[in-house]
């Protein structure tokens, strides 16, 4: 009962399952039981925010600050509870000490490019919708691009670290079947021809948006006979929080269809509104994140696309 970590970790996994009020009674008594450790303040903080108790996720977030002067969570999310706040210029302080700690998170990136915007260009959201809309001129919500695939990229892909779906923790929660993912982060591997597909992958977007983008995940996906993803999108709990859901789009590559002449070939099949593409080697299709979509297949020869989400900033 007086088992400190336990109380933290419940706290942790009721917050996960939506159980708020739950997740806030553990955590806080993780805190009566060890009132000297940063992360426990920090998750308090978190779940008082997903609660609407924005001030008190405040105090407990400078608490946390308060034990751990450099804890680049505690300035994450005290960032965002500025913003929530709206108290700009203390949510530009946060993020700007949480860069100091850890440059290049993506959260951080995102979060200082919309605190930047605004005020300061009009209505943003109106200018994102415009550049979407000119994005998606052919077609309302799709755009169709295409890349030549090498044969060393798809070598280095069958490299790199991945956990098969049945794996209790596969990094990529929505495969199914007979699958292989990697996590979200292949661009951080420094390998030159997967940094070539991203130097590539930026380039393609910006030309074609006309504006800049921000990556924020990257991964390989492997389907053999049997394998698919679920019905899924790609906004999370940080988009909704910042509804900046509508910066979000979702890019898929395709390296090798695999075997098409069988009774499921991997059809994209896209929802609201209703649409399926048989995809074809070196295919680009990219679609807004909130976009539910999904695939099955049961070809005999290896499928592989390369995924990425990635805001309009």
């Amino acid at each position: 009962p007086d088992f400190f970590q336990a109380h933290l970790n419940l706290g942790s996994l009721l917050k996960d399952l939506g159980q708020l009020q739950e997740a806030e009674f553990s955590t806080r008594k993780a805190i009566e039981l060890n009132p000297h450790f940063a992360e426990a303040y920090t998750n308090l903080g978190s779940i008082l925010i997903d609660l609407g108790k924005l001030k008190e996720a405040e105090i407990s977030i400078k608490k946390a600050i308060e034990i751990k002067p450099d804890y680049f969570f505690a300035y994450l999310n005290l960032g965002i509870c500025f913003y929530l706040l709206k108290d700009k210029n203390s949510s530009l302080k946060a993020i700007e000490k949480a860069q100091t700690i850890t440059p290049n998170n993506k959260e951080i990136m995102l979060l200082s490019s919309i605190l930047t915007n605004l005020g300061i260009t009009g209505n943003k959201y109106l200018e994102i919708e415009k550049i979407k809309s000119d994005f998606f001129k052919q077609d309302s919500n799709l755009f169709v691009s295409n890349r030549p695939v090498e044969k060393d990229l798809i070598k280095s892909l069958y490299e790199i670290k991945s956990r098969d779906a049945e794996n209790a923790n596969k990094y990529q929660p929505v495969i199914i079947g007979n699958t292989r993912g990697s996590d979200f982060c292949l661009f951080d591997n420094k390998i030159s021809n997967i940094n070539q597909l991203e130097e590539d992958m930026i380039n393609m977007l910006k030309f074609n948006l006309k504006s800049n983008i921000l990556i924020k995940d990257s991964f390989v996906t492997i389907f053999k006979s049997g394998g698919g993803v679920r019905k899924h999108a790609h906004i999370n709990k940080f988009d909704l929080l910042l509804k900046c859901g509508h910066q979000k789009l979702s890019l898929v590559y395709y390296l090798s269809i695999g075997d098409q002449d069988c009774e499921e070939p991997g059809i994209l099949k896209l929802y609201n509104p209703d649409k399926e593409i048989l995809p074809t080697e070196g295919m680009i299709i990219i679609f807004p994140a909130d976009r539910l979509h999904s695939a099955s297949y049961s070809g005999k020869k290896d499928r592989i696309i390369v995924g990425i989400n990635f805001y309009i900033i």
